[in-house]
């Protein structure tokens, strides 16, 4: 399981990653820890979520959502539920949205490494906020 995880993760962050290696190493990922007993099948899903952003990034909310409701609690949960509200502002411009789901995150798992980066995230949303209204001015 480890090395399935370990390869996934050398191509997710390779300069030039293959797509088609980091999908089987997922993939194996899910088929030894199907339910999340070692912790990796939310990261996997999470990460296969990620493999959509670009191409559909409707696809890639819908699989996040199913994240969080199969994983709740989980560090996948966690991640899934920041990249969510990412989306809201980032592909949407719905910047209410996606403050509200990063605060959402906040009160959901506050101990998860992606609730500390909610105020980051919020401090950005509001700069995009501003500077979508100076851009319709």
């Amino acid at each position: 399981l480890e090395a399935w995880w370990a390869l996934a993760e050398a191509h997710s962050g390779a300069e030039e990653p293959d797509i088609a290696v980091e999908k089987e190493a997922l993939g194996k990922v899910q088929e030894l820890d199907p339910k999340n007993a070692k912790g990796r099948k939310d990261n996997a899903d999470v990460k296969l979520a990620e493999l959509l952003e670009n191409s559909d990034p409707k696809a890639a909310r819908e699989a996040y959502e199913k994240v969080v409701a199969d994983w709740p609690g989980t560090d996948g949960a966690a991640e899934a539920l920041f990249m969510i509200a990412a989306s809201f502002a980032n592909v949407d411009g719905n910047f209410d949205e996606a403050e509200a789901r990063m605060k959402k995150l906040a009160e959901a798992i506050p101990e998860s490494e992606w609730a500390k980066k909610v105020p980051f995230a919020l401090e950005q949303i509001a700069k995009m906020r501003t500077h979508n209204k100076k851009k319709k001015q």
